[in-house]
């Protein structure tokens, strides 16, 4: 079942993304921003009511699982490119910076799945039903956070005038066309192709070796001993170590050299 809840995300990631950089584009950064913030918050929303079905209803339980994930990739398909355009727009100017910008974001968003992981250790032996005043804890973080983005976040989006994206219209012709544009130009450089590649084979065999492990934990040690998914936290303990060594190692290598 987790293989196909993550089967859903990633369909619907595919269907937004190539609307949301156009949109991003068109309406500005910090209202794609609050749209993710938003989704994850319906995530857990729907998480937390999926609890409270569970022992009732398991078919319930199921759908409203599966329209969470909906949520989950529509904020993951969002959340992306909006927050590489945001380090973009504040590194005009300073392209030096910029790979310091993205290996933050790399490193607070690993570090803070290990965090999360630390804090939920305690409680993985639970079954289903009993998460629910977890989620609520989660729902309130989700919602302070959107709250507080409301106020404080600033548009990084220049003008036209600034050298910024000229506004179009958004739509499904348009985004087809940017997305053909896009596949285009990776298709002309023979980095970007072999980068495309490895891109699409990687993660695929690290979610195919988690469901695998997932697979594993529930068949052959059972939900008593669900505390041997601290395998888990390997990838973003290793995803954070690689984050903050990224800019200073593109500075003394080439691109070329680290993606091989």
């Amino acid at each position: 079942m987790k293989g196909c809840l993550r089967a859903v995300e990633q369909a619907v990631g595919i269907g937004v993304l190539p609307f949301a950089g156009a949109l991003a584009d068109n309406i500005g950064r910090k209202p794609m921003f609050i749209a993710s913030l938003s989704s994850h918050v319906v995530f857990v929303s729907f998480l937390l009511a999926a609890c409270f079905v569970a022992r009732s209803s398991w078919d319930i339980c199921q759908v409203l699982l599966a329209v969470g994930f909906v949520a989950c990739g529509i904020s993951n398909a969002i959340y992306h490119p909006t927050s590489s355009a945001m380090v973009a727009d504040m590194s005009r100017g300073r392209e030096r910076l910029r790979g310091d910008g993205y290996a933050a974001f790399g490193l607070v968003s690993n570090l803070s799945l290990v965090v999360a992981f630390g804090s939920m250790y305690p409680v993985l032996h639970m079954r289903l039903e009993e998460y629910s005043w977890m989620w609520v804890g989660f729902m309130g973080l989700g919602a302070g956070a959107l709250l507080l983005n409301c106020w404080i976040l600033k548009e990084t989006l220049p003008s036209a005038a600034e050298g910024g994206p000229t506004r179009k219209p958004c739509s499904c012709r348009r985004a087809v066309s940017e997305l053909t544009k896009g596949c285009r130009l990776v298709w002309q450089d023979p980095f970007l192709r072999f980068f495309v590649l490895i891109a699409s084979l990687a993660p695929m065999a690290v979610m195919c070796t988690i469901v695998l492990l997932s697979a594993y934990q529930v068949v052959a040690l059972e939900y008593g001993n669900a505390r041997a998914s601290i395998t888990g936290v390997v990838l973003p303990i290793q995803g954070a170590f690689a984050s903050a060594m990224m800019s200073p190692l593109i500075r003394r290598s080439s691109a070329n050299r680290l993606l091989l």
